[in-house]
């Protein structure tokens, strides 16, 4: 997909996850271990949760400065996680949160309902219409250190991230 473009940025993803974060202080560099599990995982996802025909009629969205908490607690969520992939319709809402989901396919079974909270994490750009239907691939895997591997892929980019325990 679009992985050749991507140098395999991965950030941790310290405000969505609700860890404090002094003004100023660098972010940690990415384990090869979560560098590796992310590839494995991109190739899965591409397999497993292919996009649809129609993806090029969806937009696509940018992540904002967390406005909102999280539905889903991080430890909730990296409990629940254990690895997979589903491909997810959403809206956001007029202060960028995630106003409805749908989920369009996932592997395994149950494993939407890990994408939307996934989603949740975060806040997305403000602007567009809260009839503007978004499509994105989410994947993650656990990492036995007890951290996830997270990526969020749109029709044109790819964010990887690992979330911290």
């Amino acid at each position: 997909m679009f992985r050749t473009a991507s140098v395999l940025t991965l950030c941790i993803l310290i405000a969505a996850c609700g860890a404090s974060q002094q003004p100023g202080a660098l972010l940690h560099a990415p384990s090869s271990e979560a560098q590796a599990t992310t590839l494995s995982e991109l190739d899965a996802a591409d397999h497993d949760c292919p996009w649809p025909a129609d993806l090029a009629r969806y937009e696509q969205t940018t992540f904002a400065a967390a406005r909102h908490s999280p539905v889903t607690r991080v430890s909730t969520l990296l409990d629940e996680l254990t690895g997979g992939c589903s491909v997810v319709k959403f809206t956001i809402d007029d202060s960028g949160a995630i106003a409805s989901v749908d989920i369009v396919s996932e592997n395994p079974a149950g494993f939407g309902k890990v994408a939307a909270d996934i989603l949740r994490l975060n806040d997305y750009a403000v602007g567009a219409s809260s009839l503007t239907v978004f499509m994105t691939r989410v994947s993650g895997r656990k990492l036995p250190n007890g951290n996830a591997v997270v990526s969020v892929a749109f029709k044109d980019s790819l964010l990887n991230m690992e979330v911290p325990r």
